[in-house]
Order: C-alpha cells, then sequence, then structure tokens
C-alpha cells in the first residue's frame, strides 16, 4: 500500500505515478481522527488535492464558506506525461475501444 504523508504547512504529498500491481494500487490516507480511508484502482497513478488555497473561495452550496484544508480530492488517472515516456503505461485509446477503469473508495474507523 502506498501511504499519503503530510507535509507540514502545504497540506499532503503523494508520489504522482504510483508502482502499479498486477490488478489494483491500494491507496491508504489514515486520518488524525483515527479514521482511515483507502483507495483501490487499477490506474497506474493518483493526485491527491488537499485544498491548501480553498480560503477566499466562492461560497458554496447554502452559503458554505470554505476554509484552506477543508476539503480533499483524490483524482486517480493515467501517469501524466504517458505519450513523451515509452516506459510508462500507454493511454491511448484506440478508435471502438471502450474506457473503463475501477476505483473504490472505502472508509474505515478504529
Amino acid at each position: 500500500m502506498t501511504s499519503v504523508k503530510p507535509v507540514e504547512g502545504v497540506g499532503v504529498a503523494v508520489p504522482p505515478v504510483l508502482v502499479p500491481l498486477p490488478d489494483t494500487m491500494p491507496l491508504g490516507m489514515v486520518l488524525k481522527s483515527g479514521r482511515t480511508l483507502t483507495v483501490i484502482t487499477d490506474q497506474p497513478a493518483a493526485q491527491v488535492y488537499s485544498g491548501n488555497w480553498l480560503e477566499g473561495c466562492p461560497v458554496g452550496k447554502g452559503g458554505a464558506v470554505y476554509h484552506d484544508y477543508a476539503a480533499v480530492a483524490i483524482e486517480c488517472q493515467g501517469c501524466p506525461d504517458a505519450p513523451n515516456h515509452p516506459n510508462f503505461p500507454s493511454q491511448r485509446l484506440n478508435p471502438g475501444e471502450t474506457y473503463r477503469r475501477r476505483i473504490r473508495f472505502a472508509f474505515s474507523a478504529e
């Protein structure tokens, strides 16, 4: 499992490219609250956005005001810049092919 590591003052840092496993790659995040988020995907990479600069964003649904670090987004994806790196998994989709990927988010608590 690849772990997401907090970085003081700037949110979280995660390797942009995960080491692929035969079928899926688990990505784990343990929060200070004791809750755990596990993401299992067949994608070779993930971007983690930790809401570093939410302060001052437009007001949200129901008048919600968002503060820095109030949210996290995990975007499983193909390897960035794959077309320029033959050693990266191909992201090419040929005519007639179907694009289908699996991502599972699982929450648990101690």
